[in-house]
C-alpha cells in the first residue's frame, strides 16, 4: 500500500504547488493593466468608446469583481452625453459552493448608474447598434428534444444595494421626454423561501409644463421560484404626484396591502387592501385566477365616510353653492366587482349621498367598443337641496338667448347601453315625484327611455322617450300619457297658489329636431288631448268677467257680484294639433254649473304669438255666446270683446232691414253697458 501513500503525498504536493502559484498569480496580477485592451475590444465590437477612469478590482477568495467610475459613450447622432455611465460596481460569489449548486453573494453595490435612453424622429433608438438584428431569413432550426430541466440552485445574497441611479428618455417622434431621478433601491439578505426587507424610492418628471412623481415603497418580500410561491408582506406605499396641471398643486396617496402569489397554480391574492387619498379612504380585497392564461378577479372595495365637499376642494375644483349648505357632506360607497379581460361586473353597489341610498349592479363587456348594463334603485332624493339658491329678489326675466345645445354628439353615438332605474320618490322644483321606473337604452346614436312611469298627485304618467343623433341634426320625440292627476295640489307645491285645480288626464305625443331652442319650436309637430273634471279656475279677473257676462249680457242678476274669486267648472277639455311650432285648437269646451264656454285658435310657438278667440253662453236658452279675441304677442296681449258677433247672434238673420234701427240701437246699448263694466277687466 506504499504506493497508495505516495500518491496522497504527490497530490498534496500537487495542489500546495498551485495554491502557491495561484497566491503568487492573485498577487501579481492587475487587471487595470488590460484596461486598454478591454476599451479597444469593446470600440470593436460595438464602435463606442469605453473609458475607464476608475480602477477595476479583482479577487479570487472569494471571487470578487469591482469597477470604478467608467462610461461608454452615445450612438452616432444621439449627443455628446454618454450612453452609460456608473460610478460604483461590486459583487463577489464564494467558490466552493459552487460546487454544491449553490450560489452565494456577498452585498451587490450599484452606485450612479446613469442611462440615456433616446428615439429619434425616424424612429431609431440609440441602443438598436447594441442589439444583434435579427436574420429574417434564417432558416428555422430543427426541434431539439427536450432537455430535462436541471434544478436551480441554491442562491443566497447579501443584499443589494443601488443608489443614485438615473435614467432618461427623449422620444423625438412622439415628442415626449421622461427622466427617472433619482433610484434607489436597498434589500436585506436574500435566500429561497425567506423574508427579505426592501426599500425603494424614486422621483419621475414628465412633460412640459413638468409633472413629477415621487414615490417610497417598503415591504417585505419572500420569493421561492422554485415552488413558484411570492409573498410581499406589510407593503407601504407613499407617492405624491405634483405641477402646474395637478389640482391644487399637489395629491398624495398612500397604499397598503399584503400580497401571496403562486405562479405554478396561477393564483394571487390582495388582502388588508387600503388606500388613503383626498381625504378619504377605501379598503378592499382582490383575489385573482387564471393568472398567466386567462386573467379573472374577484373582490371588493368599500369607502369609509367622507365630505365629497373636501374631496373638491383638494382636487382645486369650485365648490357649487347649494340651496341647502348641508349637502355634499357626506357620502360612502362599497360594492363585489369581478372582471375578467373581456368583462366587468359590479354587484351589491351600494352608494350614499347625504339622506339619499343608490343600490344596484352594473356591467360592463368588450372594452374596445363597450357595452354598459346596469339595474339600480334610488331610495330618495331632494334635488331642489343641490341646486343653486333662489335669489331674493327675482330678476326680471330675460330674453333667452337662441344658443346652440352642446350634445356630446360623439359619445352619444358610440354609447352601448342597457338598465333600469327605479326612485321611490323625487322632488324638484317642490313637485313630488313617486314610484319612477325607467328602462333606458342607447345603441349607435338612438337613446330610448321606453318605457317611463310614475305618480304623480294622486294620477300616473306612463311614456315613452327618445333622442336620436344618428344624422346630421338631433332628433327629440315623446308620448305619455297622464291619469288622474290632481292638478290643484302640483300647483301648489309647484307656484305656491292655484290657478287651475281637477282632476287632469293628457294623451301628448310630439316630435322635434334641431340643435338650438328656435330650431325646437320650428321642427315641433305632434297632437295633444286634455281633460280636466271638477275643478276651478282660480282667477279674481276671470270670475269678475263671468259676473259681468251674465249680469250685463244677459240681463240675469241671480248670482249678482258676490266675492268669489273662482270659475268653478264641471268639464274643461279639447285638443291640439302642432304642425311646425304652431298649435291648433278648435274644440275647446268648458261646462259650468251654469255657463258653458268653447273656443278655437292658434298659438305661434316660433313666433310667441297667439290668436285665440273664446264664447261663453248660458247653459239651455238660445245658447248665444259672448266672444272675446286674444291677440297679440305674449309679452302684450289683448283682450276684445266682440259685441258686433254677438248681437248679429243675438237678432238672429230673420230680422229684416225694418229692425236695422232697433239693431243698431241694441248693439249700441249693449256696448255702453258692457263698456262701463268692462272697462276695468280689459284696460278700455
Amino acid at each position: 500500500m506504499k504506493w497508495l501513500k505516495w500518491a496522497s503525498w504527490a497530490a498534496l504536493a500537487v495542489v500546495l504547488v498551485l495554491a502557491v502559484a495561484i497566491g503568487i498569480f492573485v498577487a501579481t496580477f492587475d487587471p487595470n493593466a488590460y484596461k486598454e485592451q478591454i476599451t479597444r475590444g469593446v470600440h470593436d465590437a460595438t464602435g463606442r468608446d469605453l473609458v475607464i477612469e476608475g480602477e477595476i478590482g479583482l479577487t479570487f477568495f472569494p471571487l470578487g469583481f469591482s469597477l470604478g467610475e467608467t462610461r461608454l459613450s452615445n450612438a452616432e447622432g444621439f449627443g455628446e452625453e454618454p450612453f452609460a455611465s456608473v460610478d460604483e460596481v461590486g459583487v463577489r460569489v464564494a467558490i466552493l459552493p459552487l460546487l454544491k449548486n449553490e450560489v452565494r453573494v456577498d452585498r451587490v453595490v450599484l452606485r450612479g448608474l446613469t442611462l440615456d435612453l433616446q428615439r429619434n424622429a425616424e424612429g431609431v433608438s440609440n441602443w438598436d447598434d447594441l442589439v444583434p438584428a435579427a436574420e429574417e431569413d434564417a432558416v428555422p432550426a430543427e426541434a431539439e428534444a427536450p432537455r430535462e430541466a436541471r434544478p436551480l440552485p441554491t442562491i443566497w445574497v447579501g443584499g443589494v444595494d443601488i443608489t443614485e441611479a438615473r435614467v432618461s428618455w427623449r422620444d423625438a417622434q412622439a415628442g415626449t421626454e421622461l427622466r427617472l431621478d433619482p433610484f434607489n433601491l436597498t434589500t436585506g439578505a436574500f435566500e429561497f423561501g425567506e423574508p427579505m426587507d426592501l426599500r425603494m424610492d424614486f422621483r419621475i418628471e414628465q412633460g412640459s409644463p413638468v409633472t413629477v412623481l415621487t414615490a417610497a415603497l417598503e415591504a417585505e418580500v419572500t420569493a421561492d421560484p422554485v415552488a413558484g410561491a411570492y409573498r410581499i408582506a406589510d407593503l407601504v406605499l407613499d407617492a405624491a404626484v405634483s405641477g402646474r396641471d395637478i389640482p391644487a398643486g399637489r395629491v398624495e396617496a398612500r397604499l397598503a396591502a399584503d400580497i401571496v402569489a403562486n405562479l405554478e397554480a396561477q393564483t394571487a391574492e390582495v388582502s388588508g387592501l387600503r388606500i388613503d387619498a383626498l381625504g378619504m379612504r377605501l379598503i378592499g380585497a382582490v383575489s385573482i385566477t387564471d393568472l398567466i392564461d386567462d386573467l379573472k378577479l374577484t373582490g371588493n372595495i368599500a369607502s369609509d365616510r367622507f365630505s365629497p365637499r373636501d374631496v373638491m376642494r383638494q382636487l382645486a375644483m369650485e365648490v357649487p353653492e347649494t340651496a341647502d349648505a348641508r349637502v355634499l357632506s357626506k357620502a360612502e360607497l362599497r360594492a363585489d366587482f369581478s372582471a375578467t379581460t373581456e368583462r366587468a361586473d359590479l354587484k351589491a353597489l351600494t352608494v350614499v349621498l347625504d339622506d339619499t341610498t343608490l343600490r344596484g349592479n352594473a356591467q360592463v363587456s368588450n372594452f374596445e367598443s363597450p357595452a354598459i348594463g346596469f339595474g339600480v334603485t334610488v331610495d330618495a332624493i331632494n334635488v331642489d337641496r343641490y341646486l343653486p339658491p333662489t335669489p331674493r329678489e327675482a330678476a326680471a326675466p330675460a330674453e333667452a338667448a337662441d344658443e346652440p345645445i352642446e350634445l356630446p354628439v360623439e359619445m352619444l353615438r358610440t354609447l352601448n347601453l342597457n338598465g333600469t332605474a327605479d326612485v321611490g320618490e323625487v322632488i324638484v322644483a317642490d313637485v313630488i315625484l313617486t314610484d319612477i321606473h325607467a328602462t333606458l337604452a342607447a345603441r349607435n346614436g338612438l337613446l330610448r327611455v321606453e318605457p317611463y312611469s310614475l305618480k304623480l298627485y294622486s294620477g300616473v304618467v306612463n311614456g315613452k322617450a327618445s333622442l336620436d343623433v344618428r344624422g346630421a341634426t338631433p332628433a327629440y320625440s315623446v308620448h305619455q300619457e297622464l291619469k288622474g292627476m290632481d292638478m290643484g295640489a302640483l300647483q301648489t307645491d309647484m307656484l305656491e297658489k292655484t290657478w287651475l285645480s281637477g282632476q287632469t288626464e293628457l294623451v301628448a305625443t310630439l316630435a322635434t329636431s334641431g340643435d338650438r331652442i328656435s330650431a325646437l319650436k320650428r321642427g315641433l309637430n305632434g297632437n295633444m288631448s286634455f281633460a280636466f273634471s271638477d275643478g276651478a279656475i282660480q282667477d279674481e279677473k276671470l270670475a269678475r268677467t263671468v259676473r259681468l257676462i251674465e249680469t250685463t249680457i244677459y240681463e240675469d242678476q241671480t248670482t249678482g257680484e258676490g266675492g268669489t274669486q273662482e270659475v268653478r267648472f264641471t268639464s274643461m277639455k279639447g285638443t291640439v294639433t302642432i304642425r311646425n311650432g304652431v298649435a291648433t285648437n278648435k274644440d275647446l269646451h268648458v261646462l259650468t254649473p251654469i255657463l258653458q264656454a268653447k273656443g278655437e285658435g292658434s298659438v305661434n310657438l316660433v313666433e310667441d304669438r297667439m290668436d285665440y278667440s273664446f264664447g261663453v253662453a248660458k247653459l239651455g236658452g238660445t245658447r248665444t255666446f259672448l266672444y272675446t279675441t286674444v291677440k297679440g304677442p305674449f309679452s302684450d296681449l289683448s283682450y276684445k270683446p266682440d259685441l258686433q258677433r254677438f248681437a248679429k247672434d243675438k237678432l238672429g238673420d230673420k230680422v229684416d232691414t225694418r229692425v236695422d234701427e232697433k239693431k243698431e240701437e241694441l248693439k249700441q246699448d249693449l256696448k255702453e253697458k258692457a263698456k262701463d263694466k268692462l272697462k276695468g277687466l280689459f284696460g278700455r
